[in-house]
């Protein structure tokens, strides 16, 4: 996953402070698409 977290961010200003991420994801296309996470994701448990 690739973010830009500092898209837009004005820290002076009248209005109400808002905070916009963008970012894109590439699938896993050596997991099944029909698995719990897709091929999107993973969960690891930690001891």
């Amino acid at each position: 996953m690739a973010l830009n977290p500092t898209k837009d961010l004005s820290l002076i200003s009248d209005e109400l402070q808002r905070f916009e991420l963008s970012g894109r994801v590439l699938a896993d296309v050596s997991k099944d698409a029909a698995g719990p996470l897709g091929q999107f994701g993973r969960l690891i448990m930690q001891g």
